[in-house]
C-alpha cells in the first residue's frame, strides 16, 4: 500500500507493491465552486532522476477527466530507501510546467521472502 501526502510532497511505497495514484486538476468556476479540469488528453510525465525514470501518466479508467500515475513493482523496487526527488511535468504546451514535485521513498523489503 502506498501513502501519498501531497501537502508534504512525500510518496511512500512498499517495495513489494506497485503505485497507482489518480491525478486530477481542479479550478474555481465563476460561481466560486471547485470544478475538475479535463486533463485526459494532456501530456504529463513523472520523472524520478535517481532511477533514471521518465514515464507518461496513463488514462484513468475510473475517471474520464483524469490521469493515473502508475509505477509497476519492478520500478518501485529500483527506488532507494532514502527519499529521492520526483517531479510531475505537464508538457502539453511548448512551455513545460512542473505541477507537483517532492520526494518518493521505498519502504519495507523487496523480493519474495520465501525464496
Amino acid at each position: 500500500m502506498a501513502e501519498v501526502n501531497q501537502d508534504a510532497s512525500l510518496i511512500e511505497v512498499h517495495g513489494r507493491g506497485g503505485l497507482s495514484v489518480p491525478y486530477t486538476r481542479f479550478r474555481k468556476s465563476q460561481q466560486g465552486r471547485e470544478e475538475q479540469v479535463d486533463i485526459s488528453a494532456s501530456i504529463i510525465y513523472i520523472e524520478i532522476p535517481a532511477i533514471h525514470l521518465r514515464k507518461r501518466l496513463l488514462v484513468n479508467p475510473s475517471d474520464p477527466k483524469g490521469l493515473l500515475l502508475k509505477l509497476l513493482r519492478a520500478e518501485v523496487e529500483k527506488l532507494p530507501v532514502t527519499a529521492c526527488e520526483f517531479a510531475v511535468i505537464d508538457e502539453t504546451t511548448d512551455t513545460p510546467d512542473v505541477e507537483w514535485q517532492g520526494r518518493i521513498v521505498r519502504t519495507g523489503y523487496i523480493g519474495d521472502p520465501s525464496v
